[in-house]
């Protein structure tokens, strides 16, 4: 298959997950830049206090730092306290609240009635501040255990003044860790985040006999934007409150996170692998931190770098894909005429003036800003369409106002409680995307764009017809109606319909003939309106020279560019795979490769993700090679769906390799599960796998000792790796970019 085609065929897998989110142009393409007496054991993390409002609306942390236990069960801990001052010092530098017990600055030594008032206080600062980030950090004695010997474990925090020795009692006298994460959960967070420096031991007598059958958090992402869990230990192993050397007044783990938590340009995710590789360095691979990530989306707690500057950085989101470019209204708002007098325009006029402006029609030159004064005036004199269209602007932060998915998400309920059809279809992409402090609501996403398509709004018809596409929100997956209504968007000028009718001729869905031709002309249309997929779905034409199109490898990367550079993952994605390939007319460049291919893993796009790991895997793009963060990105892949993170983590787990226990059943299990979805590779592993145990490949090709142990490897099978070694140094030797790196990795010449 020729790059083109494999251009194409992801094209084809997800379009339809990701086309209909149109961004508007931003700067994306800047690269993060990053900036380090006797040992004790504890347990498992969290803060509060009423400080000066946080900057940046809506960040606020729960911090708690747990010391002074009163011995038996819980033997006092030296340096939780000063765990909870340094992580709260570095959350307040990055713009969060401290929530405490009461007072200012953190909660420390909280008893279970301090820790859940502070829990209370906590879950009504974010009550009050719909769409706001929660950081929960707990640095103490902390145990997995049992409600009852029939019930699963689950993590809990232990109070100081504990006197929990039976595991039964953990149900009365503990704080589950389950209960924080419900707190963000139930208010809405656009992120929530939860880090627990403690163990995850038990040392209480249990009752029963059943296996613990750990269960870990219930990762409930109901009203939010996702949450991240980072632990500060591995199920079942201890937390260091110092390290052996002595000295530290902090634990190993907190010292890493409060240095990381404030580089500029780095991450969450990459703050906590980067915490994880350092605990792991510093404690002699002693204490491995883990993590679970849920987030649908990235954020930068410190903000972006800014060379030369002395201010604390701003909290930014990743730069996200955002709604279509046109949002065309119900036509009833009267025409305002140009010469009119602005003090005699009524509202409606007012938004129509304002879409003159956004447009650059009626005699008016294309000024956001001016649009956003319009909109904004109209909105106060009660105009509906102009608090849609204004919740719009809040949405792509255009036209000199800041960013702000709640205020957007609540100017669209406004509007669309007042009947306004743009308002409608505006809150149902915010319900199918979960966004501005709203739960991902498909059904009701459905029902507001039913009745938007039905009174022959555009974006509302766009919108729907994706969700029959992909029988979303309780509908049956009906291609037929969705080109209907693509078609109908479309030939109203709606470049999101537009966009997707030409994906539907480029896939022949729905009734339709495959018609490059058709494709072309549909792409091009929505591209030149702005529309991402649609410069996407045109350049992978452009490369294939499909469509009645030239093959002009330099048009192609220009539509690429344009879509990437405004935050479109696909194109991200394809930029990286050009340039990681040499393909395109590109030269084979693996550092800009993995600069494109984090910006789309940063955004949760799987197949962004399942390149990254690769990366990791190998080493290259001037990553050091790192097995851990290769399993980290295949799981969140694999996680999706994505067949090539699945065969990824299939192969890890194979050969016990990025901190997995080797497990042949976890192998065919992801193996089986990426052969399913028609990948070659993992249809040959998992046939390779069924026949015989193969070792690790290894720069010796020897077996690995677990190998080893359950028996002498056959001739054949020492054959076979012959073999194939001698295929890979033919292909290195052929130029075969990808065989080489695989030698090169291993310290073999060809």
């Amino acid at each position: 298959m020729t790059q083109t085609r494999i251009v194409l065929a992801i094209i084809a897998i997800a379009l339809f997950t990701v086309y209909f989110l149109v961004p508007t142009p931003r700067a994306t393409k800047e690269r993060q830049q990053a900036a380090q007496p006797q040992t004790t054991t504890r347990s498992f993390a969290a803060s509060a206090t009423g400080e000066p409002t946080a900057q940046r609306q809506g960040r606020f942390a729960l911090v708690i730092g747990n010391s002074h236990y009163e011995g038996g069960t819980w033997a006092p801990l030296s340096n939780p306290a000063h765990d909870a001052q340094a992580i709260s010092k570095a959350l307040r530098s990055v713009g969060f609240e401290i929530i405490g017990c009461g007072k200012p600055g953190p909660c420390l030594d909280g008893t279970r009635d301090k820790m859940l008032d502070a829990i209370r206080a906590f879950g009504r600062q974010l009550e009050a501040s719909p769409g706001a980030i929660g950081f929960i950090y707990y640095s103490g004695h902390g145990v997995q255990a049992r409600r009852t010997p029939d019930a699963s474990d689950e993590n809990f925090l232990i109070p100081v003044a504990s006197d929990v020795e039976e595991e039964f009692e953990v149900a009365t006298k503990a704080i589950p860790v389950e209960q924080l994460v419900d707190v963000m959960s139930a208010v809405g967070v656009q992120a929530g985040i939860v880090v627990l420096d403690a163990c995850r031991s038990n040392g209480l007598r249990r009752t029963g006999s059943k296996a613990a059958n750990s269960k870990g958090l219930a990762l409930s992402e109901s009203g939010s934007g996702g949450l991240l869990i980072a632990y500060a230990a591995e199920p079942g192993h201890v937390a260091l409150d110092a390290l052996p050397a002595g000295g530290q007044q902090v634990s190993p783990y907190a010292r890493r996170l409060a240095e990381q938590l404030v580089v500029p340009g780095k991450s969450i995710t990459e703050v906590f692998l980067d915490v994880r590789a350092e605990v792991l360095a510093d404690t002699a691979g002693q204490q491995k931190p883990d993590m679970v990530m849920r987030l649908t989306r990235n954020l930068f707690l410190a903000g972006p770098q800014q060379p030369g500057s002395s201010e604390p950085p701003a909290l930014v989101d990743t730069p996200r894909p955002e709604p279509p470019a046109v949002i065309e209204p119900h036509p009833t708002a009267p025409a305002a005429g140009a010469g009119s007098a602005a003090g005699t325009l009524t509202a409606a006029e007012m938004t129509k003036r304002g879409r003159s402006y956004e447009r650059g029609t009626d005699g008016l030159a294309r000024n956001e800003t001016e649009a956003a004064h319009w909109y904004n005036r109209a909105a106060e004199q009660g105009d509906p369409d102009g608090e849609a269209y204004l919740g719009r602007m809040y949405l792509k932060g255009q036209g000199g106002l800041g960013r702000n998915e709640v205020e957007a998400a609540r100017l669209f309920k406004k509007a669309a409680g007042q009947g306004s059809l743009v308002g409608e279809a505006g809150l149902a992409y915010m319900y199918t995307d979960g966004r501005g402090g709203l739960a991902r609501d498909d059904t009701e996403a459905v029902r507001l764009l039913t009745h938007a398509s039905e009174r022959g709004e555009p974006l509302g018809e766009a919108l729907l017809a994706f969700m029959y596409a992909n029988g979303r929100g309780g509908l049956t997956r009906n291609d037929a109606e969705a080109v209907r209504l693509f078609t109908k968007a479309a030939k109203q000028g709606n470049d999101t319909g537009e966009a997707g009718l030409g994906v539907m001729y480029m896939e022949g869905r729905g009734g339709l003939a495959h018609d490059d031709t058709e494709a072309v002309s549909w792409l091009r249309k929505a591209a030149e309106q702005g529309n991402s997929t649609g410069e996407t779905g045109l350049a992978a034409m452009y490369l294939d020279g499909r469509g009645g199109l030239a093959r002009e490898n330099s048009v192609a990367v220009r539509w690429l560019n344009k879509a990437a550079d405004q935050g479109f993952p696909l194109a991200q994605r394809l930029l990286g795979t050009l340039y990681e390939n040499g393909s395109g007319g590109l030269a084979h460049d693996d550092v800009e490769a993995v600069h494109w291919y984090k910006m789309a893993a940063e955004q949760g796009f799987a197949p962004g993700e399942a390149a990254l790991g690769y990366m990791y895997e190998m080493g290259r793009g001037g990553l050091s090679q790192d097995d851990f963060r290769a399993v980290h990105w295949y799981t969140q892949a694999a996680d999706q769906g994505d067949a090539r993170g699945e065969r990824a983590l299939g192969f890890m787990y194979q050969f016990g390799r990025g901190g997995l226990a080797r497990s042949d059943a976890q192998a065919e299990h992801w193996y089986t599960k990426a052969a399913q979805q028609g990948d070659k590779d993992a249809q040959g592993r998992l046939a390779a796998l069924h026949s015989a145990p193969r070792a690790s490949p290894a720069r010796s090709f020897a077996p690995s000792a677990s190998v080893a142990a359950s028996g002498p490897r056959t001739a054949a099978q020492n054959l076979g790796d012959a073999i194939a070694l001698l295929i890979i140094k033919k292909k290195a030797r052929d130029g075969d970019v990808k065989a080489q790196n695989y030698l090169r990795s291993r310290g073999i010449s060809w």
